[in-house]
């Protein structure tokens, strides 16, 4: 974005939150300029992390879940949130850890980007670890996922995934992987 382009802010002349829940709330926001006028509903919800880890013998940790809002079971790589006065890659350690028991390696930071920006507040930062030690797993409670450990090159071939952060970060992580003759 450039300066040219800050005619396109519109100022917020009006919120009020529509809905509180347990993870996320809703505002309904009004945007005013002259005679344009936008109307939007906004979701809120904690910042996210997405990791592709790479253990020293070359497997990747996959978890696989139930996901209410698509009425599926889906296979992702680790994730989760932000917890509140936390730092993107704290989260994203603290949760390889306990969905995967997989800690230590080098890390790379690939993207910040927003996850859903014509309806959410949500961020995702994602990243790389590689050469990672493998441990136990110690989802949190209530948590119900199946952990598997698959090979580098079969995630790069067939790609598995059918949620955007893990494609991306698959995606994004190929030009590191590929200067470390890992594809």
């Amino acid at each position: 974005m450039t300066d040219q382009d800050e005619h396109l802010r519109l100022p917020l002349a009006h919120s009020a939150r529509v809905f509180t829940g347990g993870y996320l709330q809703v505002d309904r926001e009004e945007y005013v300029h002259g005679s344009r006028r936008q109307v939007r509903e906004i979701v809120r919800v904690k910042n996210g992390v997405c990791v592709l880890a790479v253990t020293r013998d070359g497997l990747v940790p996959v978890v696989t879940q139930f996901r209410a809002s698509t009425g599926r079971i889906l296979s992702e790589l680790p994730a989760g949130v932000v917890d509140p006065g936390e730092e993107p890659l704290e989260a994203a350690r603290r949760e390889l850890s306990e969905e995967a028991g997989v800690t230590g390696g080098e890390w790379f930071h690939l993207r910040h980007y927003a996850q859903a920006e014509g309806y959410s507040s949500g961020w995702m930062d994602i990243y790389l670890a590689l050469d990672c030690h493998r441990g136990e797993s110690h989802p949190e409670e209530g948590e119900e996922l199946v952990l598997r450990f698959l090979p580098l090159r079969e995630l790069l071939d067939h790609m598995p995934f059918q949620d955007a952060k893990s494609m991306l970060c698959l995606l994004l992580s190929r030009p590191i992987l590929g200067a470390r003759g890992l594809v």
